[in-house]
């Protein structure tokens, strides 16, 4: 049988019905907005994003198998896709998505960073004293940021970083998070840090829960992504009713 031919998609209902509503697909996606490339191959999706989180990604999926040769043949229609959307895209986009799938993707040769995507679809109780912070604000917020998270992959005035949310402590800004590249369908959660000497009166999980809720008016889901060596966030992240799945970001393969 003669391998699928790889074929661009065109619309965001096609890109959906393609991956069977696969989140992370249709976050990476953007909506489709300029410069994101979608393909399918077989039981394959890849979509390549230019700065989707602070990086240039390529989401690949695979529909469930029903037989060890069906998945064996939908993850080679899989690595072509990833070839195909390197070979496309340049260097800099890096494979991203379920982590069993990126892991064998990559190879041993260019070995995969395993983290978490956190998601939920329920509102957390909205908290008291967490707000969205006047534009006027960033400078305050990227102070924050600077001295207490300087590893952010938010940043005020980013591209698809729409807005910022902060509670306070002893009435000065002590903790932020940011609505960052959400989607129509999933908002994105990003930016969370909290000033040092602010720590351990659930300043987080407040801002956290606001945005969370906020952005749930309006979407079915929301999502972050957090390593997992850092358990305190993840901790506050479960307590909001998120929960996790391994993800992995990888070189691709070599064209």
């Amino acid at each position: 049988m003669p391998p699928a031919p790889i074929t661009p998609i065109a619309t965001l209902a096609e890109l959906e019905e393609a991956c069977g509503g696969e989140e992370i697909v249709l976050w990476t996606a953007q909506d489709l907005r300029p410069g994101v490339r979608a393909w399918r191959c077989g039981a394959a999706v890849a979509v390549a994003a230019p700065g989707v989180c602070a990086r240039d990604r390529i989401a690949v999926h695979t529909a469930p198998a029903n037989s060890a040769q069906a998945q064996a043949q939908a993850e080679a229609e899989a690595a072509r896709l990833a070839r195909h959307a390197a070979a496309e895209c340049g260097p800099t986009y890096r494979l991203f998505g379920e982590a069993g799938l990126i892991t064998r993707l990559a190879g041993p040769e260019r070995p995969a960073t395993v983290f978490s995507w956190m998601s939920t679809r329920t509102p957390p109780p909205r908290p008291a004293g967490a707000h969205w912070l006047e534009p006027a604000l960033d400078t305050q917020v990227a102070a924050l940021l600077a001295d207490h998270h300087p590893g952010s992959y938010a940043t005020p005035g980013m591209p698809g970083v729409h807005r910022w949310a902060g509670a306070r402590h002893d009435g000065a800004l002590a903790a932020v998070a940011a609505d960052a590249w959400s989607t129509r369908a999933t908002g994105f959660l990003a930016g969370v840090a909290t000033a040092a000497h602010a720590r351990g009166h659930g300043l987080a999980r407040r801002v956290c829960a606001f945005v969370t809720a906020e952005l749930l008016t309006t979407r079915r889901s929301v999502a972050l992504m957090v390593d997992d060596w850092n358990t305190a966030a993840i901790a506050v992240y479960e307590h909001l009713g998120y929960t996790a799945r391994p993800v992995a970001s990888a070189p691709p393969p070599e064209t």
